[in-house]
């Protein structure tokens, strides 16, 4: 009897012990919080710099994470994924803040329409210059060998290898400048406040619609301290210029 209370006693001190660490490793640790904070500062010094990359943007974007900055982290996930779109951990930071905040972003597409962008985010811009240059060296390999080919000779497979080639250099050789462009005319911005307030005429009303933080938002027009944006929910409203931040600086 005595052996078995001991026995309990000691599973009870365990199980306690356990909980209480549990419990100790929920607490945010104030010098992690300082550190990020120490951090952030120092990166968003190199960006004052002038300095444009991807990495750089999605280091700043996990400093706001940590810190519960939700609007700034989407914002930077963003540009990190618009100067590399195959970014892979800012996508995946983004899905894991579209699950917690589903309604901050645009309802998903049907299947083939996402996997079509999938793909084209998949061909950054130093994919696309791989793939043009492979294709360039086959127009070139199969324009010289037509050249030498002998008169005799079966013409198929060398014309419908270089007809193929032109259509694939064609198509990834236009896809470099529209990609280029879309990024350049970007016009996606992101509420970085708690709760943006949208007003359905451009003078500030009582009839209001919350926005939540974070919310992906495109832009419109913009007039005098007001940007007029779409809401991912497709709501057309005016929103305070120090409420949202745009992705790419005009």
């Amino acid at each position: 009897m005595k052996q078995t209370l001991i026995a309990l006693l000691f599973v009870l001190i365990v199980v306690s012990l356990t909980a209480e660490n549990a419990i100790s490793s929920s607490i945010v640790d104030s010098s992690l919080v300082s550190e990020d904070q120490i951090l952030l500062s120092r990166l968003e010094k190199i960006e004052k710099q002038g300095i444009k990359n991807a990495d750089l943007y999605y280091d700043i974007g996990v400093c706001h994470h940590r810190l519960g900055n939700i609007g700034f982290a989407t914002l930077y996930y963003l540009k990190a994924l618009n100067l590399d779109s195959a970014h892979a951990q800012s996508q995946h930071n983004l899905n894991v803040l579209r699950k917690l905040n589903p309604e901050a972003f645009e309802p998903k597409n049907l299947y083939l329409i996402e996997l079509l962008k999938r793909i084209i985010a998949w061909l950054n811009y130093p994919r696309l210059a791989v793939l043009i240059l492979i294709f360039s060296l086959l127009v070139v390999i199969c324009i010289n060998w037509l050249i030498h080919l002998k008169p005799s000779s079966e013409k198929g497979p060398p014309v419908l290898l270089l007809s193929l080639s032109s259509l694939f250099l064609l198509i990834f050789g236009l896809s470099l400048p529209l990609k280029m462009h879309s990024v350049k005319k970007d016009n996606r911005a992101v509420v970085v406040t708690p709760q943006a307030s949208g007003f359905k005429t451009q003078r500030p009303s009582e009839d209001t619609i919350s926005i939540p933080q974070a919310s992906i938002v495109k832009i419109i027009d913009q007039r005098s301290g007001m940007y007029q944006v779409r809401t991912p929910s497709g709501a057309i409203v005016w929103l305070n210029a120090d409420d949202v931040r745009r992705v790419t600086q005009r």
